[in-house]
């Protein structure tokens, strides 16, 4: 049963958990808010979330919002259920009117920030209980980015946006540049364009291109550029599965692909989306996404096929149209849910003590199976 975070345009953060009943009819969903209501209530956009498995010694849920405030909440239960408690809140002083977040990561007790305007902050949180302000480092990077991300170990992190090529750093160079090099960098700078001088802390960059797959030890040519993949006004976002070679691709249009990493081939496409997608969360079996036409789907999905250039014969559809008030702007897939709710109570595993204990089911039990495959609505 996967459960995904989805954030929208009103700072509010949704739990919604997709699951099918045992006997394998139609599939269902519940969704509930967990809200930052201090937020709420200011009606400032979620523009990017991220999980934290360690972050000041307990897991965590990271937003950022559009008024440049990233916050760090925890779940926390009530009599209402699971609810998200805000513990630390900051905000980048650099942060800028019409500015948006690009990207949000977390490393242990390290939180990571970059926004459009190439304003990256290192964020270490050491104890989640204490009063004090974070401590923070600060960096800069090229201007009109679209996208940040932190590899894995948090060794490296990558950009690219508007006329910026993609480009890998090195993370602790990044933040810490020898003098030396901020001193070439001024120069360098002003000539980028014309020799391609690489930044301080930048190991490698790119050459623009369409989609495209690089091998960053060999040269800033492509291994693979594939030119068509979006229908209409280009790239919207660009998503890795959970299985391997698949990739997922949407446009500004309501196009939504899975492609084969391989070969750049669309292996099969998503029918009656009537919005632009804007976020997209893989999960085992299962993917979510949001789009601007106030709809979050759930799609099931196959993975490509295992000899390169083969056709599959289940092809991926949308299986749930969830409905929300307001506009989803980010979603995610949580695979931290089943942790922190312990393991689930099956037949397999727990089904003969439960037998052994049981002498009859009255048929109005069965009456609590309902509502399959209807879409619903939150106001």
């Amino acid at each position: 049963m996967p459960r995904f975070l989805v954030g929208d345009e009103q700072g509010q953060i949704k739990s919604l958990e997709y699951y099918s009943e045992p006997s394998g009819d139609a599939a269902k969903y519940k969704i509930t808010t967990l809200s930052h209501q201090a937020v709420q209530e200011q009606k400032i956009s979620i523009q990017r979330m991220a999980l934290g498995s360690d972050v000041g010694g307990t897991k965590a849920v990271l937003s950022g919002f559009s008024n440049g405030t990233v916050a760090l909440s925890t779940f926390q239960e009530d009599d209402s259920g699971e609810r998200l408690r805000t513990i630390k809140e900051w905000k980048d002083s650099r942060s800028k009117p019409g500015g948006s977040y690009v990207g949000l990561a977390t490393h242990e007790k390290n939180v990571y920030s970059c926004t459009s305007n190439g304003a990256l902050q290192l964020t270490t949180i050491s104890d989640l209980d204490s009063e004090s302000d974070p401590a923070h480092q600060r960096t800069y990077l090229p201007m009109r980015l679209h996208d940040w991300k932190l590899s894995p170990d948090a060794k490296t992190f990558t950009y690219g946006g508007d006329e910026v090529e993609l480009s890998v750093w090195d993370t602790e160079a990044a933040f810490n540049p020898r003098t030396e090099d901020l001193n070439n960098s001024a120069a360098a700078s002003k000539k980028r364009k014309r020799n391609n001088e690489l930044f301080p802390g930048e190991i490698w960059r790119a050459k623009k291109r369409d989609v495209r797959r690089y091998d960053t030890r060999a040269a800033r040519r492509p291994v693979t550029d594939w030119k068509g993949v979006a229908k209409v006004g280009g790239v919207q976002v660009v998503k890795k599965g959970l299985s391997e070679y698949e990739l997922f691709i949407s446009d500004q249009g309501t196009n939504l692909f899975s492609v084969d990493l391989r070969n750049g081939r669309v292996i099969y496409g998503y029918k009656g989306l009537s919005g632009a997608v804007t976020s997209i969360a893989p999960s085992p079996g299962t993917m979510a996404s949001t789009a601007n036409d106030r709809f979050t789907r759930l799609h099931s999905t196959f993975p490509p096929p295992a000899k390169e250039g083969q056709n599959l014969d289940c092809k991926g559809s949308v299986v749930e149209k969830v409905y929300v008030a307001s506009v989803p702007t980010v979603i995610l897939w949580d695979d931290t849910a089943e942790e922190r709710q312990g393991p689930a109570s099956s037949t397999e595993e727990q089904g003969d003590e439960v037998w052994e204990d049981m002498e009859q089911v009255g048929e109005s039990d069965s009456e609590e199976i309902q509502g399959k495959g209807k879409r619903r609505h939150l106001s």
